[in-house]
């Protein structure tokens, strides 16, 4: 029984590291997709008024 006790604590540690890597690396995703639109729509600004 303590043996079962004693094995339960490793892997969570472990999972929550898991858990926690996709999470930065969504929020970075997102927070580099925001910043790539913000460039675009500045970019649209300034091209609506001109001819093509």
């Amino acid at each position: 029984m303590s043996g079962v006790v004693e094995q339960a604590p490793d892997p969570q540690p472990e999972e929550a590291d898991r858990e926690a890597d996709p999470v930065t690396e969504a929020a970075a995703g997102e927070q580099r997709r925001a910043e790539l639109l913000a460039k675009v729509r500045e970019a649209n600004k300034w091209s609506a008024g001109r001819p093509v």
